[in-house]
């Protein structure tokens, strides 16, 4: 049976996004797989683009959402001036973790969305028309490299890399904590870790630890005791 591995997803993921971010004058990149049920990052080069995509996961919006809902690339060339309109509170904390522009563009299998290439500079400015002729390309590819990955594994599940391994586990106790939906626990989940600027990943492990634990009637993890 054919198996990728994490380390060969990764070396897949990073020959085609690294090229990328060097041509397009960017300063990293992430690649997620998004679903109604799930957000998986698979790649990213770099901290800031790994906590650039953290934001979004934790606030349930932002270029990579769009991108994934409306099967179209999300251009924001300045972050600072107008992201909040469209994503409010989205400027400030971009701001804050590096982010002056991105580039969103999903991912592609049969016409339909399953993912997100995501690029980011430190500062605002506009990619050309042929770095955007990059961007649309490399998407392409990076979207073909994991359906080959999954095609070519005999159990569908081909070890993509996950980066939040300890996110589902939290979920299943913060259901029994709350009893509450897995969609709610995920939600209390990722506001939690909002509301204290940490990363989702790092306050799962601190559940699944059992060094924080969410109570009934707290909407956030204040609930951080034993």
């Amino acid at each position: 049976m054919w198996r990728t591995d994490g380390a060969h997803a990764v070396r897949a993921l990073a020959d085609l996004c690294r090229p990328l971010v060097r041509y397009t004058a960017c300063d990293g990149a992430s690649v997620a797989l998004i679903s109604n049920a799930a957000h998986d990052l698979l790649y990213a080069t770099d901290e800031v683009a790994l906590a650039l995509d953290d934001l979004q996961f934790a606030t349930g919006h932002g270029p990579c959402f769009d991108a994934l809902r409306t099967g179209s690339p999300v251009l924001v060339d300045d972050v600072a001036r107008g992201a909040d309109s469209r994503w409010p509170g989205f400027s400030g904390d971009a701001t804050r973790i590096g982010v002056g522009s991105i580039v969103a563009v999903p991912l592609s299998a049969a016409r339909a969305p399953i993912g997100v290439l995501e690029l980011h500079r430190q500062g605002a400015g506009a990619l050309t028309a042929r770095q955007l002729d990059a961007v649309d390309h490399c998407a392409a590819q990076i979207a073909r490299t994991l359906l080959d990955m999954v095609a070519r594994s005999e159990s569908g599940d081909p070890g993509f890399p996950r980066l939040r391994p300890h996110v589902d586990m939290a979920v299943g106790m913060i259901m029994v904590q709350l009893s509450v939906s897995p969609d709610e626990a995920l939600s209390r989940l990722r506001a939690a870790a909002y509301a204290a600027r940490r990363p989702v990943e790092d306050l799962a492990v601190e559940v699944t630890e059992r060094r924080a634990r969410f109570h009934r009637g707290q909407d956030t993890s204040d609930s951080t005791g034993g």
